[in-house]
């Protein structure tokens, strides 16, 4: 994928979800861009899997990865990703975690 073609998909994404731009966000690559939309999905998944008893993290860091909500309770682990996730990002976290969740966002 060239420069320009990650610029537009990612234009697109801010138009399609709405997301919320903060002035900075053009000049700082490495801040992630959320919607209001996306907190709410990661926030609803948080306290739902906390009420069943998970240690739950968001935006919690592994490989070249950031999941969205990374949850442990005991030897048992939930990942889950909400919104748009790629396919290989998915694929890669299968093969690592047994339990991994996708709640894509509704149209």
């Amino acid at each position: 994928m060239t420069y320009e073609d990650y610029r537009r998909k990612k234009e697109h994404y801010w138009k399609k979800y709405h997301l919320v731009l903060e002035p900075e966000d053009f000049f700082c690559q490495h801040k992630p861009l959320e919607s209001n939309e996306h907190k709410d999905m990661t926030n609803c998944a948080k306290i739902l899997l906390e009420q069943l008893g998970f240690h739950v993290e968001l935006e919690y860091p592994v490989n070249n990865y950031r999941l969205d909500v990374y949850a442990t309770k005991g030897s048992d682990v939930i990942v889950v990703e909400c919104g748009y996730c790629s396919t290989e990002k998915l694929n890669e976290l299968r093969k690592q975690f047994k339990k991994v969740i996708h709640i894509p966002y509704t149209f």
